[in-house]
């Protein structure tokens, strides 16, 4: 096998960029394009889930799975996994 063969071999293997996942935590998130679309539909929700979060941080976050998870993670004080975890379910209910 050549290495432009092997190359493109590893480069299959690899998330797409926009695609959001955990290493080592077994989760994957909706990408950053799915999630901006439907963002401000639901805010409201949002709101009610993560209320020590401002509308502020919830509309700067835009939906950003990762932004949104480091957010939780810094105002519930959680580790990433749960925080990732909580941004997981919440967007798997309201999709």
């Amino acid at each position: 096998m050549d290495n432009s063969a092997e190359q493109d071999k590893a480069t299959a293997s690899k998330p797409a960029p926009d695609e959001v996942s955990h290493r080592g935590s077994g989760l994957h998130l909706p990408s950053t394009e799915e999630l901006k679309g439907k963002w401000k539909e639901h805010l409201g929700a949002a709101k009610i889930v993560w209320g020590k979060l401002t509308d502020d941080e919830l509309l700067r976050a835009e939906g950003e799975a990762q932004k949104l998870a480091g957010l939780i993670q810094q105002r519930y004080a959680v580790s990433r996994e749960e925080a990732e975890r909580q941004v997981k379910q919440f967007l798997d209910t309201h999709k």
